[in-house]
């Protein structure tokens, strides 16, 4: 386990901030970080459970509720192509998400350092996905 400063991880770019995380790597997530010891091991959980190898999963990071995962450029295209299976699979990471964090959360779907989804449990509306494809 290695102790780091950094802000995101952006396939394998890493820019400084002001608060160390712990970082890992995983078989389906490729390299993955938590602000602390209880995120990174929510990370490895989750990359367990909810990503099958072969996705295009590059990289995720958790702060407490929020995940981002960074996905390859062929992953991002195919989310932006298809947004209706991609919807269901963000939905699907959020439920798992919640399973592992017991809170209401927010996944959020980049590549590089362009978001390419979110999804975000509301108060008034429940889960709901938003995509902002370049």
């Amino acid at each position: 386990m290695r102790i780091f400063v950094l802000h995101a991880i952006v396939v394998g770019l890493c820019v400084q901030t002001a608060f160390a995380q712990v970082s890992g790597s995983s078989p389906t997530c490729g390299d993955i970080a938590g602000e602390t010891q209880k995120d990174l091991s929510n990370v490895k959980t989750f990359c367990e459970k909810a990503v099958p190898k072969g996705l295009g999963v590059v990289g995720a990071r958790a702060n407490d509720m929020l995940l981002w995962i960074m996905v390859s450029r062929d992953t991002a295209n195919y989310f932006c192509a298809d947004k209706l299976t991609s919807k269901q699979a963000i939905l699907m990471w959020m439920k798992a998400w919640k399973a592992i964090t017991i809170e209401t959360v927010t996944i959020r779907v980049e590549w590089r350092d362009v978001r390419i989804a979110e999804g975000q449990t509301t108060l008034f509306s429940g889960d709901k996905v938003t995509f902002s494809c370049p």
